[in-house]
């Protein structure tokens, strides 16, 4: 939306000064006009591409859900859902998914499947993170930029528990290029990730070091001077070993 509204304020400044402009012609006017339109329409196409990739990467995690549910080929919708969005047909993607740990990166065709329907003994941590099922898959856009044939979006997206309703919120960060001219974007980064929680003991409290750099630095030194003052009095009191010599001895 922000994207739009933008391209909305630069056509109507670049279409005021063109007509307003007394240096050029009528047709040079229209022309000009004309031009701006293009290219703020295929600047809004290309933000309505991105919200569309989007909202059709939900229906397709939502679909293999369903599929499972009704004991069909959740796996093939799995494989068509991963070859339409992701680029992995040209190379590695950018794979960190939500609930990887142990392989955290999934740069592999092999690795993506494993983590949207598991099954695959090289990836054992894998539960099916599609087969959940979701119900629905509510995105919140905070940031789209777009360069050329490249745009990158970052926000959050919410996923409603098909069974419960309960939504579950991940924050998102996703890369997308066009191999070829007119082609369909493709993801090669999916970053997703649950939000940094401050409270994880759920007490009302907020996690924080229970010392300052400052206070750490003085307990060291303290600690430092006692075991000094320790092994000098251990050394005075036990550790001397000296031969008292008879200076009459030996007369």
């Amino acid at each position: 939306a922000g994207g739009s509204f933008l391209n909305f304020i630069y056509f109507v400044v670049f279409v005021g000064f063109i007509m307003f402009s007394s240096s050029a012609t009528v047709p040079t006017k229209l022309a000009l006009v004309l031009l701006v339109v293009v290219c703020t329409n295929a600047q809004l196409a290309t933000l309505s591409e991105i919200y569309s990739i989007q909202n059709g990467w939900s229906d397709g995690v939502v679909n293999i859900g369903r599929v499972y549910s009704e004991e069909g080929d959740y796996t093939q919708a799995a494989v068509d859902h991963i070859n339409e969005f992701y680029n992995y047909e040209v190379g590695p993607v950018a794979f960190k998914p939500t609930l990887a740990y142990q392989i955290p990166f999934r740069s592999t065709f092999e690795g993506a499947l494993s983590y949207f329907v598991a099954g695959n003994p090289n990836f054992p941590e894998d539960k099916g993170f599609a087969l959940a099922p979701w119900s629905s898959v509510r995105w919140v856009r905070n940031e789209t930029v777009i360069r050329d044939d490249m745009a990158v979006s970052m926000g959050e997206y919410y996923f409603t528990d098909a069974n419960s309703g309960e939504e579950t919120k991940v924050e998102y960060s996703f890369a997308y290029v066009r191999n070829v001219p007119d082609g369909p974007l493709k993801i090669v980064l999916h970053d997703s990730h649950v939000p940094f929680n401050p409270d994880p003991c759920g007490d009302g409290e907020s996690v924080s070091p229970p010392f300052s750099s400052t206070t750490l630095m003085i307990m060291v030194v303290v600690a430092a001077c006692l075991c000094i003052c320790l092994v000098a009095f251990f050394y005075w009191k036990f550790g001397r070993s000296v031969d008292t010599v008879d200076p009459e001895a030996g007369k």
